[in-house]
């Protein structure tokens, strides 16, 4: 797979620029962003070597695997279907075909979509997971390795198929300033209920992610209540979510997140480790609604609420 040279990049780089392609704090809006992205995206076919079959079919509407699925049930990733990168690129193994439908990368966080169709009804089988995976990013000349990953498995559009939603971790800050990478996927087997294998195969997924950026806000807020002190330093928002960087001193803090019309904001899931009696690390929640002014943070521990951090979106 080649990669790209200075020049290409130079030249998405400044194409990317000059379509307003540079966040919120410049004008632009995610819809503009996503189209540009996804117009980048069509140039990049030939340079990353990889073919889209489903592409062309995308691109016109903005939409995929969630306009398919159990909404009620995905609810939490409509927003894919929005502002993901349609990429439908399929692999058949075992008498199971794996589509990677979509992408999204804000330079935080990645997540990748997938269509699993089957010869069998999954009823019987209960929800799918990828096992014995192995995911790399890479950039430049640069590959990232020992990557985390979360998948969540909804219900398709019949008994014979099902919507998997990877979670990638990426390392804190390390692809922020990335504009184009390859995300390297292979699955060797697929799980079913009670761990049971339901298939033996080798899926194996080569694919373009682009950055289309977020809201980075340094935030630097402590509040206190008696010997309790938790602190706010800096949040990243963009239509994949948020995530915020924290340190507290209390051991069972927990975090009431909501915008200023009343939606709360649900956890993610992140990461945290406890040196001299004070915990420290990042942790992902929801977007806050694209009408929304402000995010809310309420630090909870003890039963009791501390008092609110209150933090204004560009």
């Amino acid at each position: 797979m080649e990669r790209l040279n200075d020049i290409e990049k130079k030249e998405m780089k400044d194409f990317i620029i000059e379509q307003g392609f540079e966040g919120r704090k410049k004008g632009w809006t995610w819809e503009k962003g996503l189209v540009v992205a996804a117009a980048v995206l069509v140039i990049g076919i030939p340079v990353f070597g990889v073919t889209f079959p489903a592409l062309a079919q995308h691109i016109p509407i903005i939409g995929g695997i969630f306009d398919r699925g159990d909404l009620h049930e995905a609810d939490r990733y409509v927003w894919l279907s929005e502002y993901g990168i349609p990429i439908g690129e399929t692999q058949y193994t075992e008498g199971f075909s794996i589509t990677l439908m979509e992408s999204f990368f804000d330079g935080e966080r990645i997540y990748l979509a997938f269509l699993v169709e089957g010869d069998r009804d999954f009823v019987d089988e209960g929800r799918i997971t990828f096992e014995h995976s192995h995911i790399s990013i890479v950039f430049d000349e640069t590959v990232i390795t020992q990557i985390g990953s979360t998948p969540e498995t909804y219900p398709g559009p019949d008994n014979y198929s099902q919507i998997v939603v990877l979670s990638v971790a990426t390392p804190h800050r390390s692809l922020g300033d990335v504009d184009v990478a390859e995300v390297h996927y292979n699955i060797s087997r697929l799980v079913g209920y009670r761990d049971r294998v339901v298939a033996h195969g080798s899926w194996g997924f080569r694919a373009p992610i682009i950055n289309i950026g977020s809201d980075h806000i340094d935030v630097n807020q402590t509040v206190y209540y008696r010997d309790i002190e938790a602190t706010v330093y800096h949040v990243a928002v963009s239509p994949g979510g948020m995530r915020m960087h924290f340190s507290h001193t209390e051991p069972q803090l927990g975090w009431r997140v909501m915008d200023n019309l009343g939606n709360e904001m649900l956890g993610r899931g992140g990461a945290s480790s406890m040196v001299g009696g004070r915990t420290s690390g990042n942790i992902s929640f929801v977007a806050p609604a694209p009408e929304a002014t402000q995010i809310i943070i309420i630090p909870v521990a003890r039963n009791i609420e501390l008092p609110p951090i209150i933090i204004d979106l560009p």
